[in-house]
């Protein structure tokens, strides 16, 4: 059999820009890893806020839901997918170090960051 290939222009862009999104996407896996590294060695979060996490993390969600209603390809916004997981880490290292975040700051939080895109993945009138 024979393979044959495809060097339309067109073809060639659309190749070079998912390489360049999966190239992003496996970058962005290791973006937080030395702050994580830092929290986990120090075992503070001295000089971190938890809301900066929290909305860095609102930010990402919202652009992951937004592409995926979209219909767009996962390497377009996959990277805001591992950046939320990354915040997460982050934020329940913080809730373990941090003993002033109050409980109720907590599962507020983590009511808003599930039921959020919990209801817009399952909304029957979100295209």
């Amino acid at each position: 059999f024979m393979l044959t290939f495809s060097t339309t222009s067109e073809c060639c862009n659309a190749t070079l820009w998912k390489i360049i999104g999966y190239s992003i996407i496996l970058l962005t896996m290791f973006n937080n890893v030395p702050q994580i590294v830092k929290i986990i060695k120090a075992k503070s979060v001295d000089g971190l806020m938890q809301s900066m996490f929290v909305i860095n993390m609102a930010l990402n969600i919202n652009r992951s839901l937004y592409f995926y209603h979209a219909g767009l390809h996962i390497s377009l916004y996959g990277e805001s997918i591992l950046i939320v997981i990354q915040n997460v880490i982050i934020i329940i290292l913080m809730w373990k170090y941090d003993l002033t975040i109050t409980l109720s700051s907590k599962i507020l939080i983590c009511l808003m960051f599930t039921g959020y895109p919990l209801f817009f993945l399952y909304h029957p009138g979100i295209p």
